[in-house]
């Protein structure tokens, strides 16, 4: 079940923030970024009123909890990913290449660009069995993204080609546990991932 038991202190006054248009939207960005940073669990209700530039109780007026706000965002997340391997892989008719071109483009969206697909892959809440499920769902539409690219890749028969899909989708997310700016660049790290599984990490 849901957990809307947070309360909040409807007198409490936030920061100023500039103003924009989509009040919805303001709440997803500074979601998304506390996300990001203090994961599910340390992220309150009020912390992201207060980042988004709302009065506390005003957060109610566009989601219902915070785990509806977490499910905004990882859908959003799924949406900036799918558009970036979409641009990446358009006129690439080269099965590995094609490939290499989608990978590249994820790992640059989660780990320079953008907030929401960081938390797509990097963030989940540790209550609510209702919000697993719904974050399941949208974990595997996004990952149809790979399977049609996995397979049209030319293997050796009797490859499985649903665990090459896990397994490099497996590598690539967990590069935020040891990624570190201003060194390899994210594309750069993602060809030559790829590359281990193409080559099979045989010795020469």
């Amino acid at each position: 079940m849901i957990n809307t038991s947070e309360k909040l202190d409807q007198n409490t006054q936030p920061p100023p923030r500039s103003g924009r248009g989509n009040r919805q939207q303001d709440v997803l960005d500074s979601a998304a970024s506390l996300f990001r940073s203090n994961g599910f669990d340390g992220t309150s209700l009020r912390d992201i009123a207060g980042a988004s530039g709302m009065l506390p109780g005003s957060i109610y007026f566009h989601f219902r909890s915070k785990e509806d706000i977490f499910l905004a965002v990882q859908k959003q997340g799924i949406q900036h990913l799918t558009e970036a391997i979409l641009i990446a892989v358009k006129g690439i008719t080269e099965p590995w290449a094609r490939l290499e071109a989608a990978c590249a483009a994820h790992m640059n969206v989660i780990l320079n660009e953008s907030d929401f697909a960081a938390v797509l892959v990097n963030v989940t809440p540790t209550r609510s069995m209702e919000v697993w499920e719904q974050l399941a769902g949208l974990r595997d539409e996004y990952e149809k993204n790979f399977r049609q690219l996995v397979d049209d890749l030319p293997l050796p028969p009797g490859t499985n080609r649903k665990y090459l899909r896990l397994a490099l989708l497996g590598s690539m997310n967990w590069a935020h546990s040891w990624y570190r700016a201003g060194r390899d660049k994210p594309e750069q790290l993602a060809i030559e991932i790829v590359w281990l599984y193409r080559c099979g990490l045989q010795p020469e």
